[in-house]
């Protein structure tokens, strides 16, 4: 899968044990081999700009659709011949979200239909591959009236019960919970990655390591509010963002405050994230099943950055314990879980949760194609 941080492409084997009959107990699984290939400058320069352009030429979009589907194929092949071994049941790919807008007409007052779009066209994955491949995991969602974001819950719940809280610290930020009431509750929280990285391109870096540049800032209290002010935070959930979102609000405020310090910035995006996570899983414990306890699992590309760690268990103290595990488990815990929801999708068993989307109904959503 590649994200909206444009950091690169995640690849994880994974393997899974199913637990017998529906016993409802945790599934068992390995990380037999993982690795993030970094995305070419052609890639990234095409996903961090198509959003903006007032017109995509129809053609374009699908040509790239089958050439990144091919790209995608042709890293999984190397990836297995590389790690060697037996070759997997199948490829279940996320793909590169570049639209998602499922309740456009929220926005416009319109009766627009919701849609979302990922890009690596599963049968060019799979004649590449050499393997069959599940991938467009979000559509079934929309068209059921939800927000096909996040899909992650059921991972969660089937690999990681121990904890009360799953934080994903990605280039959006988000979480799910599995509540008293039954279900597992989960929306999106705020843009986490993309702003910090946005920030530190400044300096010329690709992020800033730790969040040093960050701790040595002050805080800007008008940004602060200018980033918290978006109805987005206060609507009621589920709810999910786009990177069109990010970039009409929180990098467009940024850019409003761009005479400001760099340090400075970077230190008020910390604290905004911080904030904004901390009353959300506040909220969320608040509706959490009474043996979850109180850990919250951070993962994500924002788990290595200290400073935001630092200021996140300052925000949550007394009220939960921030847990940050291997490496290997923040870099790889979304891929092992669309792994994992490939494998529901190939089964025909359910890999999306209406009670984390606001879908009509749950679904087993995903296309297959043989190679």
């Amino acid at each position: 899968m590649s994200g909206t941080s444009l950091d690169g492409v995640d690849l994880a084997l994974v393997t899974f044990s199913a637990p017998a009959g529906n016993s409802g107990e945790r599934w068992r699984w390995w990380l037999e081999a993982a690795q993030t290939v970094p995305l070419p400058p052609d890639w990234r320069q095409f996903f961090g700009g198509v959003v903006g352009e007032q017109t995509t030429v129809a053609q374009t979009l699908v040509q790239k659709d089958v050439k990144f589907g091919k790209y995608l194929g042709d890293l999984v092949r190397s990836f297995l011949v590389e790690v060697g071994g037996a070759l997997p049941a199948l490829v279940a790919s996320h793909g590169h979200t570049l639209f998602h807008q499922p309740h456009p007409h929220l926005a416009t007052g319109s009766a627009a239909q919701g849609f979302t779009f990922q890009l690596g066209h599963g049968g060019a994955l799979a004649a590449a591959a050499g393997l069959p491949v599940v991938c467009d995991f979000r559509a079934t969602d929309v068209a059921l009236g939800g927000q096909a974001a996040p899909l992650v819950p059921l991972g969660d719940r089937l690999l990681f019960p121990e904890f009360a809280v799953c934080l994903n610290l990605g280039g959006i930020a988000n979480l799910s919970v599995e509540r008293a009431a039954g279900g597992r509750l989960a929306y999106d929280v705020c843009a986490c990655n993309q702003l910090f990285n946005a920030l530190a391109a400044e300096a010329g870096l690709p992020y800033d390591d730790d969040g040093r540049l960050a701790r040595a800032g002050q805080p800007v209290p008008a940004l602060r509010a200018a980033l918290d002010a978006p109805a987005f935070f206060t609507e009621l959930r589920p709810k999910s963002l786009g990177r069109e979102w990010v970039e009409a609000h929180s990098l467009a405020v940024l850019a409003e405050f761009g005479a400001w310090p760099l340090a400075d910035r970077l230190r008020t995006v910390i604290a905004h994230v911080a904030g904004q996570l901390a009353h959300a899983i506040r909220t969320a414990l608040g509706a959490a099943a009474p043996a979850a306890g109180r850990q919250v699992l951070a993962t994500g590309g924002g788990a290595f950055n200290g400073y935001l760690i630092e200021q996140l268990r300052a925000e949550l103290a007394g009220a939960a314990e921030v847990i940050v595990p291997a490496p290997e488990i923040i870099d790889f815990k979304e891929a092992i879980i669309f792994a994992l929801l490939g494998v529901l999708r190939w089964r025909g068993e359910v890999n999306t949760l209406a009670s984390a989307t606001g879908a009509r109904r749950d679904s087993s959503g995903g296309a297959i194609y043989a190679p």
